[in-house]
């Protein structure tokens, strides 16, 4: 027999090994470029160049016909990737019947052509419906022509901003989540924007719930994504890669439509005499409130031999977030009947672009208790019921019947008799509370017999702890006012109850009536005590010698401590010193305008101190008085609190004699008032003149403060302007409930009946230059304490009046 050389032998071995990496796929070598095996057998080797023309040369059939069951050959070496993602919750549309054609005749020209497979990216699931709140993963992977899927390869996603949502996780390389090393992590750019990576192996992701059923598994070749929206919308978003070269092929968009919405259907077994009333409860899962616009559809699936299968009722709900629908038992007597029902969201509802969406399914079945015979009746057999109409029609479930009508019996049949009344309670109530507060149960008694229900009453029996506020003493109620429910209707009645203290307390709530009951049904609220009310406080205090010599510089500190039990934000300080005093703050964060240093502390924590450290100047030997008014905001957020502080410094003359050039002597009497006054809307330097232009109008602005530490009353002023400059009598502002005048050459103010400690009080006076000149505005204050102490308080202040040109 004939056998190669071992050397050939190795080499063949070894290119046939090179050649089985090469046609790996994702799952080893990867090159587009080299030779793989021919799967048909025909050669050893398949080169790009060949495949190509052996994938142009396939003929396909010149015409298709309607009744053609055949299909296109399959492509050598290139098997259809199976489907990757299926869509459960929204099937696929079905496409349009194609129109039926002559035999031999062509629907469409069919190319000559066929398309090479190409790789592209899938993207898992494509819609999907979800609860506001949650999370929904989003899968995509790139799929190969021969059917893998690649590792490690980067993928891109962009979530539509005209809609809701955002992103919150995203996945990295690796086959770990979250990745071991930082730099295999994914990235979130911001909410819309994020970029993952295929892993390179399986794994789980958990999400931190004991039920194994919720986590979601990995593959390799995944890439994902998690998105949440917290209110009802539709969120877009889009898949790219830039690994797929066709463009329609490298982008995927999935759709997520978010639901707020919680219901109830009719019970799952109802047994009536002879007619049911099946009411659906639709709220929203937020907030409990009612949704009304929600469609419920109602239809007879089985009829058990009555007839009555098929038909169908779309109820839309009420304000109240409730869609009824009442049903008769069959013509044929038939033992129950079943009621499929559809939660249904109409759509583009409350202005959303959705489609039309099933949102829950249910059945509920009837027994038909009755045992006399029905009569036959050719209504349609659901109704919805209308909340406006009191009663409420019996409807079979019969379909009318299509054949001649047959001649009466002789005798006519006998009519059913209307059974008993019978009544069921729902109570719903909170499932927790806080001590202190009010719960509201709702009990809703409704008749679901077939007779009057007479002589309706409700108790209720609660555990000690809830407290009914008309009667404190009894832990037991009851309502006999509510009357007569007729058939088919309904009465809510809420309940009302205090919480006095922590623990699980339950109340028992019936309803009994004439002939029937009791039906009861208990609750159970967690009461927890209220947390605990914290203090809040801050204390500001001013460290300052109580003398110095005029002409010297002296320390002084402002120290502010928060005293309370929670942090403080937003402290804001002002610190107000007299003309005697020239301030010069240490610290770069203060503010000096016009005799005031204003400060900003942006957080100061429980227990904590700070110090601003000033240097002041004593100009004039006085008794000066410095004063600092504090306000501070809580967290988390609550009242702004206030405090102050004020500090007197006694200014003597220099050593050696008289008061140097510029000084005054000590007042003979302390001044209860200061009083300022500004020329225009920006204060001037201290010593500074300030000054107007003859032809314009500005304000003057007086401003009073009680420098005491008692309430001082009866405080008015007299201001008196020279003739170069014109009060406007008409716009004048001052505190609440003043009056001005002009008497005796002055703008005289109504007394303030009292100015509190450290108060502060402005008074706004238009005025126009008519004369240029140097001219003086004097201010005279008097209050109880001023009479009292040092009679009028008098302030004198310079204004240069400008000429109007240059």
């Amino acid at each position: 027999m004939f056998s190669l050389p071992l050397t050939r032998r190795r080499v063949l071995a070894a290119l046939a090994i090179a050649c089985a990496l090469m046609d790996g796929g994702c799952a080893g070598l990867r090159c587009p470029r080299c030779p793989r095996i021919d799967p048909s057998g025909e050669r050893c080797l398949i080169w790009p160049k060949d495949e190509a023309a052996t994938v142009a040369t396939v003929a396909p059939p010149a015409t298709v016909f309607p009744a053609a069951t055949a299909t296109l050959p399959a492509i050598p070496g290139n098997p259809t990737a199976p489907p990757v993602t299926t869509d459960p919750v929204f099937p696929q549309p079905e496409l349009p019947a194609v129109a039926a054609a002559a035999p031999g005749v062509p629907i469409a020209p069919v190319s000559t052509q066929v398309a090479t497979p190409q790789d592209r990216l899938t993207l898992s699931p494509e819609r999907i419906l979800a609860p506001v709140g949650t999370e929904v993963v989003l899968k995509a992977n790139i799929c190969t022509t021969e059917g893998y899927t690649l590792a490690e390869q980067k993928i891109e996603w962009l979530l539509a901003r005209d809609g809701v949502g955002e992103f919150v996780e995203v996945s990295g390389k690796g086959a770990f989540h979250p990745s071991i090393f930082p730099w295999n992590a994914g990235k979130k750019t911001d909410n819309y924007l994020a970029t993952t990576y295929t892993a390179n192996g399986p794994h789980c992701i958990n999400r931190g719930t004991p039920d194994p059923s919720d986590d979601v598994n990995i593959l390799r070749g995944d890439a994902w994504v998690t998105v949440t929206a917290p209110r009802e919308g539709t969120s877009h978003v889009t898949a790219y890669t830039p690994t797929v070269e066709a463009w329609n092929l490298r982008k995927q968009v999935a759709t997520i439509y978010w639901v707020d919405v919680q219901w109830t259907f009719p019970p799952a077994a109802v047994t009536s005499g002879g007619r049911e009333t099946l009411t659906t409860q639709v709220n929203r899962q937020s907030d409990g409130t009612p949704l009304a616009g929600w469609i419920v559809r109602y239809e007879v699936s089985d009829g058990s031999g009555g007839g009555g299968a098929g038909r169908v009722s779309e109820v839309v709900t009420d304000a109240d977030g409730r869609a009824s629908v009442q049903v008769s038992p069959t013509a044929a007597g038939a033992a129950s009947s079943k009621i499929d029902m559809q939660l249904v969201r109409p759509a583009n509802f409350g202005g959303s672009d959705s489609p039309r969406l099933v949102i829950g399914n249910g059945s509920t079945i009837i027994n038909w208790s009755g045992g006399s015979t029905y009569v036959p009746s050719t209504s349609a057999p659901l109704t919805p019921v209308t909340p406006a109409v009191p009663a409420i029609p019996t409807v079979p479930t019969t379909p009318p019947t299509t054949n001649p009508p047959t001649a009466a019996p002789a005798t006519p049949p006998p009519v059913a008799t209307a059974g008993p009344a019978r009544l069921e309670l729902t109570v719903q109530s909170p499932s927790t509370a806080v001590v202190g507060s009010t719960i509201q149960a709702v009990a809703t008694i409704r008749n679901t017999g077939q007779s009057l229900a007479t002589n309706v009453v409700l108790t209720d029996e609660f555990d000690v702890g809830l407290l009914f506020p008309a009667k404190p003493a009894s832990n037991k109620i009851e309502n006999a006012g509510i009357g007569s429910i007729p058939p088919g209707e309904s009465r809510t009645v809420p309940i009302n109850l205090q919480v006095t203290k922590a623990g699980s307390l339950c109340q028992t709530v019936a309803v009994r009536w004439d002939g029937g009951g009791p039906q009861s049904q208990r609750t159970c609220v967690s009461a927890t005590d209220p947390a605990p009310q914290r203090n809040a406080a801050f204390r500001v205090a001013i460290d300052a010698p109580l003398a110095g010599e005029q002409n010297q510089t002296v320390p002084i500190d402002i120290v502010v401590t928060n005293t309370g039990e929670v942090p403080l934000v937003n402290v804001r300080l002002t610190e107000t010193y007299p003309p005697p005093i020239s301030p010069q703050p240490t610290d770069q964060g203060a503010e000096v305008i016009s005799g005031q240093v204003q400060r900003l502390i942006e957080r100061l924590e429980v227990g904590a101190k700070k110090v601003f450290r000033v240097n002041c100047l004593l100009r004039q030997s006085t008794r000066a008085t410095i004063l600092v008014d504090g306000s501070a905001e809580t967290d988390p957020p609550g009242a702004r609190i206030p405090t102050s502080a004020e500090r007197e410094i006694e200014i003597t003359p220099p050593r050696g004699g008289a008061p140097a050039t510029g000084g005054i002597a000590p007042p003979a009497a302390f001044q209860p008032l200061a009083v300022g006054v500004q020329i225009g809307a920006t204060p001037v330097r201290e010593g500074e003149t300030p000054s107007l232009r003859v032809g314009t109008r500005t304000t003057c602005t007086v401003m009073v403060r009680n420098t005491t530490a008692n309430p001082q009353a009866n405080m008015a002023i007299r201001v008196y302007f020279p003739p170069e400059i014109v009060p406007d009598l008409t716009a004048l502002e001052g505190p609440p409930g003043t009056t001005a005048k002009l008497a005796g050459g002055a703008v005289e103010f109504t007394a303030v009946p009292t100015i509190a400690p450290g108060e502060a009080l402005q008074y706004k006076i238009p005025v126009n230059a008519n004369v240029a000149g140097n001219v003086t505005i004097n201010v005279q204050a008097v209050s109880s304490a001023a009479q009292g102490q040092a009679g009028i308080v008098n302030k004198a202040q310079n204004v240069q009046v400008l000429g109007n040109r240059l």
